[in-house]
């Protein structure tokens, strides 16, 4: 065959590429898979005389595949994959992370203030009374919340019947760190009747020792080196507080420091194990165990915060109504001057407070984390020791501020995922 034929043939082989692979605007017919081929290889030709292999010129398929990608391009350009939409300035984890700061600083500041100085010379209110308020208020509000999430006021209903009272079994489970809780709020205002604000907020720390040997000892859970070393930190820093407690005790009128203390660290003995014991349940599913999955409704995956809340309300406001009614000065303070004796609004907003501070926390756990909360916890003890020394004019001792330094470092290691690397020695040659 002549080159002229050759040359025909491939001017002829470039037309039909460009009918073929036309877009839809340029011609009605479906593009032919023939063109998303590589031309790389040879196309045969067969004649009834002679068999040739040709290949179509590398600058014919370039101009091919220009024309082609160059139509397609103005009838769809293509468009870069969308950008994700901007984050909010401000997040709803540090939004709740700074309530919780501010709510801490201002529970121990305003009960301090409230159960050392009587309101216009009368009777001090009934601590006991000031936490059955708070769980009263508590209440109705995880109410609200899990009508929120149901998305009807039946469906509540509903849902707290099932989760309160066809589970029993694991209501009486959530009972036992209520118990806890409803004793450690008690022993809240024994221990800031007779400590400063500031020392309690660094005594209470004390409950990270306690929760780390309930995390071993009921999580079968081991730590790491680091945490143990936050843990020598925090008893330090505890040694040095107490020496500002005997210099300091003078100035509470009519407080026992011995008292205080043996009340924080019982609190915090409640609180470490009331938290993991807590922790613990709010981590088990409802169909843990074969006989729950059997009662109509149960899921696998764990119940809702305000839904254990008010578990744990169900347990709390009795409790709280045994504790003012068991005491006999309680009762009699009751009895000549009422329920509410005592309550000024400071205390209204101590109670409110109080009932805040349990949501907050559920808010901090569902949108940030541990060591967020952490942190939130430092700044509380910081801001609460920058407003008592501006308050009462009296400016920490080195000791103090030594032992406050030492416990909040041990608040970050042990919350803190860090890892300590220590220098390789060389190694020694058999030589």
């Amino acid at each position: 065959m002549p080159p002229s034929y050759f040359s025909l043939f491939a001017v002829l082989m470039t037309a039909t590429a460009h009918a073929l692979c036309a877009p839809p605007h340029l011609a009605r017919v479906a593009p032919s898979p023939w063109c998303s081929r590589p031309l790389a290889r040879p196309v045969a030709l067969s004649a009834p005389s002679l068999t040739h292999r040709v290949a179509l010129p590398r600058a014919t398929r370039c101009a091919m595949c220009a024309l082609d990608y160059s139509e397609q391009s103005a009838v769809s350009p293509v468009t870069p994959p969308a950008s994700p939409p901007p984050r909010p300035r401000f997040s709803i984890k540090y939004v709740v992370l700074v309530l919780l700061v501010v709510q801490n600083s201002a529970v121990t500041l305003m009960v301090r203030r409230t159960r050392t100085a009587a309101a216009n010379g009368g009777p001090l209110y009934i601590g006991a009374m000031a936490v059955l308020v708070s769980e009263l208020l508590k209440l109705p509000t995880c109410l609200a919340l899990i009508a929120r999430e149901e998305g009807s006021v039946r469906a509540m209903v509903r849902a707290v019947y099932r989760g309160v009272f066809v589970r029993w079994m694991d209501s009486l489970r959530v009972g036992v760190p209520a118990l806890c809780y409803g004793l450690q709020n008690a022993l809240f205002f024994v221990a800031l009747s007779n400590l400063p604000a500031s020392s309690y907020q660094l005594w209470s720390q004390s409950k990270t020792l306690f929760t780390a040997f309930f995390f071993v000892t009921i999580l079968k859970k081991s730590l790491q080196p680091r945490q143990w070393l936050a843990l020598a930190l925090l008893t330090g820093g505890v040694g040095l507080v107490q020496l500002q407690e005997s210099s300091g005790a003078a100035a509470i009128a009519g407080g026992v420091p011995m008292l205080g203390v043996a009340a924080v660290l019982a609190s915090s003995l409640l609180s470490g194990f009331a938290n993991i014991y807590f922790e613990k349940v709010l981590k088990q599913s409802d169909c843990e165990r074969e006989d729950n999955c059997e009662v109509e409704g149960a899921t696998k995956t764990p119940a809702s915060l305000w839904l254990r809340n008010v578990q744990l309300s169900m347990f709390a406001i009795p409790q709280a109504a045994g504790m003012v009614l068991c005491t006999p000065k309680s009762r009699a303070l009751i009895s000549s001057h009422g329920a509410l004796v005592g309550f000024t609004p400071a205390v209204w907003a101590v109670t409110f407070l109080t009932a805040g501070g349990g949501l907050l926390i559920a808010a901090v756990v569902k949108h940030a984390d541990n060591l967020l909360k952490t942190y939130a916890t430092a700044v509380a003890i910081v801001l609460t020791c920058c407003i008592t020394s501006i308050t009462t004019g009296v400016a920490p001792t080195p000791a103090f501020l030594q032992g406050m330094t030492l416990v909040l470092s041990s608040i970050f290691l042990y919350n803190t995922n860090l890892k300590l690397r220590l220098p390789r020695l060389p190694r020694r040659s058999n030589r």
